[in-house]
């Protein structure tokens, strides 16, 4: 019987505690006012927005998405760093004091280091992919941001080996996609 009403419980929790939420990458281009009456209609209280693109740097849309979130009462708004050791002007200095100059004094969210392959992006090291995702988790800590690691389980093996992150990972929250 305990084991019926614990299984309940976790069911209905589950759905109780579930966000739904809308993910934007470089790729969406500037908001138009479809996209935000879209968005308000289909009540969405999460948003997750890329900051930084491999090759790219820091996306140019970033600050406006974010902007209108805010203004759209999202409860939270996160920023993700799709980041990689083979792209030019990808070293964890770089990446993170790209977007410290970038995110606005009152963010409150997450910064998600996203791991995941592309053509080029990645060495075929995967102790030296491993190395460099400790050494970005390590440079942007001292920013003070709430940091966690967006992968899926695939991504993370075919880019850093194996399933299995370092202990010094296994404290920060995983957005498994």
């Amino acid at each position: 019987m305990r084991f019926i009403i614990l299984s309940i419980f976790l069911l209905c929790s589950t759905t109780v505690f579930a966000r739904e939420g809308v993910d934007f990458s470089s790729f969406e281009g500037e908001f138009t006012q479809k996209d935000l009456d879209c968005i308000a209609a289909n009540n969405k209280t999460f948003a997750i927005v890329e900051i930084w693109k491999h090759q790219w740097g820091i996306n140019k849309y970033w600050l406006g998405y974010y902007e209108a979130l805010r203004k759209m009462n999202f409860h939270f708004v996160d920023a993700y760093a799709f980041i990689c050791n083979g792209c030019e002007g990808n070293t964890p200095q770089n990446i993170c004091s790209s977007i410290n100059s970038t995110l606005p004094a009152d963010f409150k969210g997450k910064l998600w280091i996203d791991v995941e392959p592309c053509d080029g992006c990645w060495s075929n090291n995967v102790t030296q992919n491993m190395q460099f995702v400790v050494d970005v988790i390590d440079t942007c800590t001292p920013y003070g941001w709430q940091l966690g690691i967006y992968s899926t389980r695939n991504c993370w093996k075919e880019v850093d080996g194996g399933f299995s992150p370092p202990q010094k990972l296994t404290n920060l929250p995983l957005w498994f996609a």
